[in-house]
């Protein structure tokens, strides 16, 4: 809204008594620049850590706090909440099987999963403010490889997809039903040649037999248990390339476990710079920075 109209509206409120909401307007609208100017203040410090890495991440949330997004990208989004929109309305049912989480980590249970049916309108869904987000990292980060565990019905692929040139992202998922609607996601919004969807589970593939890609950066957004969250954590470091960047999702106010994980990962000495928001955190490891960097965003 422009000046005028923020007039206009306040006016209006005004005429009809309606004092609560024009003092919580006004109040939004005071926080507001005072948030941005300590997002960008701290902005400006992660880069001055001078390494690659630490510029990326810090050019990133600039690119998404500015909105500023090619027109190709732009189109997907759109297309990207059409999807969406069509699956949080399907009322069809699908049956799949259930890995986690639990609060035991990776036991037996866990691997063979519980068997649950649900609509497909159940399914949760990347918001938009940080599937931009994570658009606007891979923009600046221009990654070869990326990988994310925990696909879902692939709007998160599609936001990460929709930030890759000529690098191309793997993700994982263990539900069947998922893989087959995340397939047909990626199809409709012609990410194919950027995206594989890949059947499986994250035990298996970051654990067992090793098929996940090194990967630049990664996405992880599964299993949201502390134990479980944290093996992925160690079993991800070893695939990282040099200066990559692994984003967890949900580590804010999620659970007390995964708040407990993220301080743990955050404050690992294998992590060269955290970056806590209001509900994702990003770590980059293995890079050129020599003393450890710990920085949070109101975002």
């Amino acid at each position: 809204m422009d000046l005028r109209s923020d007039l206009l509206e306040a006016r209006r409120l005004a005429s009809e008594r309606e004092y609560g909401v024009l003092l919580d307007g006004a109040k939004s609208r005071a926080v507001e620049p005072v948030r941005r100017f300590r997002i960008r203040g701290t902005l400006a410090e992660i880069e001055a850590t001078d390494d690659r890495s630490a510029r990326i991440v810090a050019d990133g949330f600039r690119v998404a706090l500015r909105d500023s997004f090619t027109a190709e990208q732009r189109a997907t989004f759109e297309r990207i909440s059409e999807r969406k929109s069509a699956l949080q309305t399907d009322e069809t049912e699908v049956t799949y099987s259930f890995h986690g989480p639990n609060d035991e980590g990776l036991t037996e249970d866990t691997y063979e999963g519980r068997r649950s049916t649900v609509t497909v309108s159940a399914f949760p869904h990347c918001p938009s403010r940080y599937g931009k987000l994570l658009t606007a990292l891979l923009t600046q980060y221009h990654a070869p490889s990326v990988l994310e565990l925990g696909t879902c019905l692939g709007t998160s692929a599609a936001y990460i997809g929709a930030g890759l040139d000529s690098g191309h992202l793997t993700t994982v998922e263990a539900g069947e039903p998922q893989v087959e609607i995340a397939r047909e996601t990626i199809a409709e919004l012609g990410l194919e040649e950027r995206v594989t969807v890949q059947h499986g589970l994250f035990q298996d593939v970051l654990l067992e037999d090793g098929t996940v890609p090194n990967f630049d950066v990664a996405f992880l957004d599964g299993h949201h248990q502390k134990d479980a969250t944290l093996e992925y954590f160690d079993a991800l470091y070893e695939f990282a390339n040099g200066g990559a960047v692994i984003v967890f999702d949900d580590v804010n106010g999620y659970s007390e476990g995964m708040d407990e994980a993220w301080d743990e990962i955050r404050t690992d000495l294998r992590v060269d710079l955290s970056v806590s928001t209001n509900r994702i955190g990003l770590a980059v490891v293995k890079s050129s920075i020599v003393d450890p960097e710990r920085f949070s965003l109101p975002y």
